[in-house]
This record gives C-alpha cells, sequence and structure tokens, in this order.
C-alpha cells in the first residue's frame, strides 16, 4: 500500500516548486496570476484523477480475492 501513496508527496512539492519558479520569473505581472491558478488546479485534478484511478486498483484487487473465496461475505463484493 506504501507505493500507492508515493505520488502525492511529489505532487505537492512540485507545485510549490512550479509555483516558486513562476512567482521569481514574473514578481509584478498578471501573467503570473494566471499561471499559478492553472498549475494548482492543474496539480490538484492530476491528484484527484490519481486518487479515483488508485482507488479502482484497490476495488478491483478486493473484488478478485472476494471471489477467489465464495463462501464469505465482503463488504467489497457490492
Amino acid at each position: 500500500m506504501r507505493a500507492l501513496e508515493e505520488p502525492m508527496v511529489p505532487g505537492m512539492i512540485g507545485e510549490n516548486l512550479l509555483r516558486t519558479l513562476v512567482v521569481w520569473h514574473w514578481p509584478n505581472d498578471t501573467r503570473a496570476v494566471f499561471a499559478l491558478e492553472a498549475i494548482r488546479y492543474g496539480v490538484y485534478g492530476a491528484l484527484m484523477l490519481w486518487t479515483f484511478w488508485c482507488r479502482t486498483r484497490i476495488r478491483q484487487d478486493a473484488l478478485r480475492y472476494t471471489n477467489d473465496d465464495k463462501g464469505t461475505d465482503s463488504t467489497f463484493a457490492r
């Protein structure tokens, strides 16, 4: 399960590094505001999609193991 949690940290660190670079490159420019918003929504959107993808994989894995054990009742097999 640890491998599924790791992309969150580089995603957040990467977002902050990109935002810092934009502010240093365009200190008092209106383009910086638009770039920062695009970076923020892009990173959080990507992390949200990654979360749904991982959750789907976890659910499929749980269903696969419940199908192997047909005699047991599981909350994942709904």
